[in-house]
């Protein structure tokens, strides 16, 4: 961990402060997520995730005995979650963390530009329907990567991967993704 003050965040929340907890809650919670998103069942709701990993860290922190350690440790909670809720029989409506953030209607936009963010929003849809197909491996670094900005170094240090097999998996999957969106028809029913 290179960030002086979330290292202090989290000895404070190690150490059973609240406010420090929350704080690194809300600056977590974006990439957890990614995480989620790419190791939870279809079918599962990524807040129903969500929550239970957050009351698994709330419960667990004072246990981690490293601040370094935090973003491992967090990871492997939301993955361990997200594998548990693969085993459970009951399906769940689905739902996804909104990825159109930002794209909502305002009135003094014009309809044309409501317009692209719709089909934005779709093609965003589209896309995360296409990778939920994707094995993790695959899935989890493409979605840091594309929704978070990570760099290599920072995929690689999350997942306890060398770089250089984010760097070839985030080829593969993209090769993937290009391939499923060609075979894919386009709007007006083409291909």
């Amino acid at each position: 961990m290179s960030d002086p003050i979330e290292a202090e965040w989290v000895r404070r929340a190690m150490s059973g402060d609240g406010v420090a907890l929350s704080e690194l809650w809300r600056r977590s919670r974006p990439w957890l997520c990614t995480v989620i998103l790419g190791h939870r069942p279809p079918e599962t709701e990524v807040e129903d995730l969500l929550q239970e990993v957050a009351v698994r860290v709330v419960a667990e922190v004072h246990t981690l005995r490293e601040p370094e350690a935090f973003r491992g440790w967090l990871r492997s909670i939301a993955v361990n979650v997200s594998r548990t809720a693969l085993r459970r029989s009951q399906v769940q409506r689905r739902h996804r963390c909104d990825l159109g953030q930002g794209l909502q209607e305002h009135p003094e936009r014009s309809r044309a530009e409501q317009g692209r963010d719709e089909a934005l929003r779709q093609d965003l849809h589209r896309v995360m329907d296409l990778l939920e197909s994707f094995h993790p491996d695959y899935r989890e670094p493409l979605l840091m990567k594309s929704l978070h900005g990570w760099s290599q170094r920072e995929i690689a240090a999350s997942l306890g991967i060398p770089e250089t097999t984010v760097e070839s998996r985030l080829v593969r999957a993209r090769r993937m993704l290009r391939k499923k969106l060609q075979a894919e028809p386009n709007p007006q029913g083409e291909r």
